[in-house]
């Protein structure tokens, strides 16, 4: 894989991982389509769209944790051993009447009897510097740097005048109104992404620099430098919510970038969110019951199945091991398996020594159960019939996977009687049927005769490759 597409393949990652955990597939959809995450292009160009609007939300929801630490923080009880005047001490037990007996300094002779003027007391005091504590303090500051520093950077993209000016141009992104007679510049408005992602930013910057002139972060800071280096997963931070928000955030966003996948996981990714997408393109909705899938912090799919309904198709997408699995029924339960086997550059590599994509489907193991294998790469060289073109800067990667996914869901009202002796492709009487489905042995189609509403249908399951 080329150094361009593969970096955009390492953004599209990093940025999937942005939206970790449990996630619903249409929000995957809408927002891949949005630019909210990852790789998006436009018409005629390609561009790597950043992931600010996330990452402001993810800020938003850190502070909300943040205040709820200094609204109610943990903290211990801690017993200090002070010396008072006798007759103002009210807390002894023994430790501190032995500390008495043993410090001569605090014993006076008064009418011939020897007598302690002074005495080793105690008091409990709330210990706010605990190690959680100091932690989220810690944060703050790590924060509050990196938020400064995202607000500098989007700043450096928007519009001004001066820009403008020493540009000897109007750029692109300027627009202009008619006043008092000529044209007047308009910047940006409130309406424009940047500002909107940088007014998130800049209330976020507010609250954690008045975070910083609470008393529970200035006695924190007052125990010197935290060190983060071998940070102790504590009960504190692991079990309570709101600390084990801010602790997670930290191991996730700022101790380090999230862990990127090989090339073949990453490519795998890519090929799988584009494969929803092309789904949802076609009309079809994903079922409640699997409606979210789980992204790992190395922006790595897990699901077991996700379910697409449309019309007479129900189509379930599953994982398999180097390839994504589409299991297609109708309403007779009829079924057609189709594999999507992906391939990275570098695993395309050991293709070499076939002549075509059509002997190396041939060396895989045989399978019963698969209508067709698909094989999904991104070098060009291999895009012939059987397989799918998808290189990570193509502008068409979604209508690539549509036009792939339709050969196999193509269906339409068909005769029984005539179908059942003739092929309904090159009309040869060479087919079979093994009960369920019927083969032409002439041009290898494979379709499905069935009935729905009333009406006598055909799905193609399998139609003939042309180069």
């Amino acid at each position: 894989m080329k150094d361009n597409s593969l970096s955009i393949l390492k953004n599209f990652t990093r940025k999937l991982a942005n939206c970790r955990y449990r996630v619903a597939i249409e929000t995957l959809v809408d927002d891949l389509k949005k630019g909210g995450f990852g790789y998006t292009v436009a018409e005629g160009k390609e561009e790597v769209v950043n992931n600010d609007f996330v990452l402001a939300d993810d800020f938003e929801t850190l502070l909300k944790s943040i205040r709820v630490v200094f609204r109610d923080p943990r903290l211990h009880l801690r017993k200090e051993d002070i010396v008072l005047r006798a007759e103002a001490a009210s807390k002894q037990n023994v430790s501190t009447i032995n500390a008495t007996f043993k410090d001569e300094k605090l014993w006076r002779v008064k009418d011939g009897e020897p007598k302690p003027e002074y005495v080793h007391s105690y008091v409990y005091e709330d210990n706010h510097a605990i190690y959680e504590n100091r932690f989220v303090c810690f944060v703050v500051d790590r924060v509050l740097d990196e938020v400064s520093k995202k607000i500098n950077s989007l700043a450096n993209n928007i519009e001004t005048l001066d820009k403008m000016i020493k540009a000897k141009k109007r750029p692109s992104s300027l627009q202009y109104i008619e006043g008092l007679g000529e044209e007047m510049p308009m910047l940006v408005t409130d309406e424009n992404v940047d500002v909107q992602i940088i007014q998130s930013l800049v209330e976020s910057k507010k609250w954690l620099i008045s975070l910083k002139h609470t008393p529970l972060y200035q006695v924190c800071k007052k125990e010197g430098v935290f060190n983060p280096l071998g940070l102790k997963p504590t009960n504190i931070l692991t079990k309570d919510p709101a600390y084990y928000n801010i602790y997670n955030f930290y191991l996730n966003y700022l101790n380090k970038e999230p862990a990127l996948q090989t090339e073949q996981g990453m490519y795998m990714g890519y090929a799988t969110v584009h494969m929803f997408c092309a789904l949802r393109e076609m009309g079809f909705t994903v079922s409640e019951e699997t409606s979210k899938i789980g992204i790992t912090n190395s922006g790595a799919l897990r699901y077991t199945s996700v379910e697409f309904t449309k019309g007479l198709f129900r189509v379930v997408i599953s994982q398999e091991d180097g390839g994504i699995l589409m299991s297609v029924k109708t309403p007779d339960e009829n079924e057609g398996k189709y594999l999507f086997k992906v391939l990275s550059n570098a695993q395309t590599a050991e293709m070499e020594g076939f002549t075509t994509i059509a002997n190396y489907i041939s060396s895989l193991p045989e399978r019963e159960d698969l209508v067709k294998t698909f094989i999904v790469n991104d070098v060009e060289k291999y895009s012939v019939a059987g397989t799918v073109y998808l290189k990570p800067n193509l502008a068409n990667a979604v209508r690539v996977f549509t036009k792939v996914l339709k050969s196999c869901l193509l269906a339409g009202v068909g005769s029984k009687f005539m179908y059942s002796r003739y092929c309904p492709v090159c009309g040869s009487s060479l087919i079979a049927s093994d009960g369920q489905d019927i083969s032409c042995s002439n041009c290898y189609t494979k379709y499905h005769l069935f009935e729905n509403d009333g009406k006598e249908m055909i799905w193609f399951k399998h139609l003939p490759d042309h180069e």
